[in-house]
């Protein structure tokens, strides 16, 4: 239900990425690698998004998430960029039990649910989408909308 200007934050292939939205939307995709792409993508980081406030109706972080060394940093960036009643779309693994980190040489967090929640404090969830990922009993994926509130 995006509409308006998108932000993909970590968007990796922008022509792939991008197909998950509506083709209205006009998509801007940040990864912090350059790679060749066919599709205009902007090479920044998630804790220094390089946007004035409110610059965006929507804001999306799809698997990114735990691949962002500060994830705190991150959220904070992403609700500064979106504008006030602007919508966040989150995709992330939850994990409920081996959720170390030594052996993962490619994320940054297994986060459990209790810590996204915390770090979608300053916005209203809208809807949350539990679905078994990969039949995995140690983890679960979630799809998330949040939304800014209006009167900040």
């Amino acid at each position: 239900d995006a509409s308006g200007s998108l932000l993909d934050i970590g968007c990796d292939t922008p022509e792939i990425s991008s197909r998950m939205f509506p083709p209205a939307v006009t998509y801007i995709g940040l990864e912090p690698s350059l790679s060749r792409s066919e599709q205009f993508c902007i090479c920044g980081m998630a804790e220094f998004l390089p946007f004035r406030d409110a610059s965006f109706d929507n804001v999306a972080l799809m698997t990114s998430l735990d691949h962002i060394l500060d994830a705190s940093q991150a959220m904070e960036e992403a609700f500064r960029v979106l504008r006030p009643g602007g919508s966040l779309y989150l995709a992330s693994l939850v994990w409920v039990s081996n959720a170390s980190l030594i052996k993962d040489t490619v994320h940054f967090h297994h986060f459990r649910e209790w810590e996204l929640q915390g770090l979608l404090r300053d916005f209203a969830i809208e809807a949350v989408h539990r679905y078994s990922w990969k039949g995995d009993l140690h983890r679960y994926g979630v799809y998330i909308k949040a939304t800014k509130p209006s009167s900040v």
